[in-house]
């Protein structure tokens, strides 16, 4: 455990290169395949980013698409359908995506036809052709690192240029309200370069559209699949066991009451429910 926490906390700085980056592609420098000062400079000004005081000021926004998502189950009881729930937890998982990180509404509980759905499940229908330079990769970085490819579907990339440059072009030159995803970015981009101080030089970054489009992107794909699986597997689970939703029923019933409602703070004292 505490090798564990030196590799990922306290020596986090000397593990950054994950050795995944097969080409110099815009979509491609993205927080999850950048290396060396690229990566330090962005991890250093993302990080605050996720801090306890920015996830609060979004909370009001996550209690918004729960509403919508309760909405949305109780008009599948009322029903008597049948509801598969890894899809209701992706379109609830979509939704905050979409009111937290762009403040886009992405009409995620329509039963129609919706592109924003669609790009979330294109993210992880990864080409042929990908799978393949990802296995060349693994066997010859430096080949393969030469050629230049992309992983990335260009046309999936240029879903989210296009996303960013609209909300770019919606917001700019007005105040920073949401405080969410893209209004961090936008700030970001207005310095014009940003840099990190280091212990010997300075690194040195521009902050253009293409590069918060690619930190568009990851954002998108890391917080849709893991967070709707994580929430597929456990309401699975739990639908499976009377006793345990006795308890989780019973201790967010008392929370609420001690807490006045729903809050970051109220979360945080669900200790059997976290438990889980």
């Amino acid at each position: 455990m505490e090798l564990i926490k030196q590799v990922l906390i306290k020596d986090f700085n000397n593990f950054q290169d994950r050795g995944m980056k097969v080409g110099d592609g815009e979509s491609e420098q993205n927080l999850f395949l950048v290396e060396g000062d690229t990566w330090r400079v962005l991890r250093q000004r993302l990080t605050p980013m996720f801090t306890t005081g920015k996830l609060k000021t979004m909370m009001p926004l996550v209690l918004k698409s729960l509403d919508r998502l309760m909405e949305y189950s109780d008009k599948i009881v009322e029903q008597n359908m049948e509801h598969e729930i890894r899809s209701l937890a992706a379109k609830y998982t979509l939704d905050v995506i979409g009111t937290c990180a762009f403040g886009v509404d992405m009409n995620a509980f329509s039963e129609n036809e919706n592109v924003y759905r669609e790009v979330a499940h294109r993210i992880f229908q990864i080409p042929f052709r990908s799978r393949m330079l990802m296995m060349l990769h693994a066997f010859f970085p430096g080949i393969v690192r030469k050629l230049r490819f992309n992983l990335t579907d260009k046309k999936l990339f240029g879903f989210f240029i296009n996303l960013v440059n609209t909300i770019i072009t919606e917001r700019e030159g007005k105040p920073k309200i949401r405080k969410d995803f893209m209004d961090f970015m936008i700030e970001l981009r207005e310095e014009g370069r940003v840099t990190r101080k280091g212990d010997d030089k300075v690194a040195e970054l521009e902050m253009n559209d293409a590069l918060i489009a690619a930190q568009a992107l990851v954002f998108y794909a890391g917080g849709f699949e893991t967070s709707s699986a994580t929430m597929s597997f456990l309401l699975h689970e739990v639908c499976q066991r009377q006793d345990i939703q006795d308890r989780i029923h019973e201790e967010i019933s008392a929370v609420i009451k001690k807490h006045g409602g729903l809050s970051y703070e109220a979360i945080g004292d669900m200790l059997f429910r976290n438990g889980i």
